[in-house]
């Protein structure tokens, strides 16, 4: 059963390769679902950005890991939700860094807000050079 869920999970990721074991850790950290940790890591964001600001770091966490805290490039060793680079940055943000949806989304908006201003100058910057 876990094989067909995890092909599911790289289908519906666009290729993006969730750790099984990381997964089973945060599921064991407190939240009942990968959906449920990142449900709160959305409402942890939305109550600290503007609507507009919201709507583009959706768009842009969406283009780079499907909200997906779990998310790997093995190409860069980018990890998590804003694909840090590398991933070990957002222990700056939290021990839990590697599975916690919320540590990442907290750790991406200071790096957002330092290094482009907000969400949507990040999203612009993104959408004109395929990276941020």
């Amino acid at each position: 059963m876990r094989v067909v869920s995890l092909a599911l999970s790289i289908l519906l990721l666009g290729g993006a390769v969730p750790s099984v074991a990381a997964e089973d850790g945060a599921l064991s950290r407190g939240f009942s679902t990968r959906h449920a940790n990142v449900s709160h890591a959305r409402a942890w964001l939305r109550e600290r950005v503007s609507a507009s600001e919201f709507r583009c770091a959706h768009i842009l966490w969406d283009r780079e890991s499907s909200w997906n805290p779990h998310a790997h490039n093995p190409y860069s060793g980018a990890h998590g939700i804003p694909q840090a680079l590398p991933g070990s940055k957002m222990s700056s943000a939290g021990p839990d860094w590697k599975w916690n949806a919320t540590t990442q989304v907290r750790w991406g908006l200071h790096y957002v807000r330092g290094r482009y201003g907000g969400f949507c100058r990040a999203l612009a910057f993104q959408s004109s050079r395929g990276w941020y």
